[in-house]
């Protein structure tokens, strides 16, 4: 089958993806005032041999956030990672499941300037804590 312009066009225009946001840092969007969104991301890492002599490590890493519009340019954020790691070594295979240090964030939207329909910029600061309340050493 053959797409011509007009197919991808009409692809397009299909399209549910309606704005993008950094995934690997906060990006300056904010719920609207009284809206909680909660965003998830999954990632996992290997880590290769090291040189005591331990073996690899495999951890997969659970990040949850709930951010709760308070206004239209003030929002909290709370994250809670989850994570899971494998470690392997000469006496056999060690599991680890635990949950990471949880933090909490106010991010204030400072600046906003709507250039077109999709077009925006924004820049926002933001500070928080970090309560050491994660289990073990993850």
């Amino acid at each position: 089958m053959r797409c011509t312009p007009a197919c991808l066009a009409a692809a397009s225009a299909l399209s549910t993806a309606v704005a993008q946001e950094a995934i690997n840092m906060d990006a300056a969007t904010h719920p609207s005032r009284g809206v909680i969104y909660v965003r998830e991301q999954i990632r996992y890492f290997r880590y290769d041999a090291q040189e005591d002599g331990g073996g690899d490590i495999d951890r997969v890493k659970a990040d949850t956030w709930l951010t709760w519009g308070i206004r239209h340019d003030l929002a909290l954020q709370f994250e809670a990672p989850a994570i899971f790691e494998r470690r392997e070594g000469p006496d056999g295979d060690d599991d680890t499941f635990g949950l990471g240090d949880p933090s909490a964030f106010l991010k204030y939207r400072f600046f906003t300037e709507d250039l077109g329909p999709v077009d925006t910029l924004r820049a926002s600061v933001l500070g928080g804590v970090e309560a050491p309340l994660g289990s073990g050493d993850l």
